[in-house]
């Protein structure tokens, strides 16, 4: 069983951009004087010995400032007053750049955006900026689920028979029968929870009380499903007895250590 207790971490980055490894959508482009036409042949012959000598290396640069749609990476560099080697292009979407800091770890990509003509630092990832701001910001939509949802969002609830529920974090003493980890079957995994134990209901806990854990191991959002028992540790404890499950207890509060939970050898 997976525990949604051992620890907050949130990771918008790593889901968001898969590795870092993203392709420049739309961005190529044809470098002028690469077509091959015989007119055109015919006229490089006849003009080469006047023409000046043009440097490998210079091509190679404009060609790769070109393919770039815009996004011109010393350009960049120069409105953000960042050095050129923290505005690598990982990808360019018109007025939307996705670039890469530079830096070995946490989390190096950040998002700028092109307004009245200069680039703007627009959001670092982990981003404060929520999901519907992003959204309206223009944010390219492939994007904005790396956005954390905004509060009051209903875009966790998996469209189960039962809604997801959103308890409040007073104290209250809930039993955790199941968690559902695996992306791709969080719905069958949360519905078949469901139907095993009647009447219990199901939160994400990144978006519930700061006493259960965000993420698991991986990364990945955590699916809970509960049942609440009454208020306080005395409750919790009371409802295990008994019990030969995995099901343990936690209670749904902004203060508790969300690395601890409450077993029946704790009782």
């Amino acid at each position: 069983m997976t525990y949604a207790h051992t620890g907050a971490v949130r990771r918008a980055a790593a889901a968001l951009i898969g590795g870092g490894a993203l392709l420049l959508a739309g961005c190529a482009s044809q470098v002028p004087g690469t077509a091959t036409g015989a007119a055109e042949t015919e006229t490089r012959t006849a003009t080469s010995s006047t023409a000046e000598p043009t440097s490998t290396a210079q091509t190679t640069t404009d060609d790769a400032e070109a393919d770039r749609d815009g996004c011109v990476e010393r350009d960049i560099a120069a409105d953000l007053g960042r050095p050129d080697a923290q505005t690598a292009v990982i990808r360019c979407d018109g007025d939307w750049a996705l670039l890469d800091n530079g830096g070995d770890f946490g989390d190096t990509t950040y998002l700028a955006r092109r307004e009245a003509g200069r680039w703007q630092h627009y959001s670092s990832f982990p981003a404060r900026i929520c999901r519907d701001e992003a959204a309206a910001d223009g944010v390219p939509a492939d994007l904005v689920p790396g956005f954390a949802p905004c509060p009051g969002s209903n875009d966790a609830d998996l469209g189960l028979s039962v809604p997801i529920s959103s308890p409040a974090c007073d104290g209250r003493a809930v039993l955790i029968l199941g968690n559902a980890v695996t992306p791709g079957s969080y719905e069958r995994d949360v519905a078949a929870l469901l139907e095993a134990h009647p009447g219990a209901s199901y939160l994400r806990t990144d978006r519930s009380c700061g006493s259960l854990r965000d993420r698991d191991d991986d990364g990945d959002v955590i699916y809970a499903v509960y049942r609440e028992v009454g208020h306080g540790r005395a409750d919790a404890c009371a409802a295990l007895a008994g019990r030969s499950d995995d099901a343990y207890g936690k209670l749904l509060d902004e203060v508790s250590d969300p690395a601890r939970f409450i077993s029946r050898a704790d009782c």
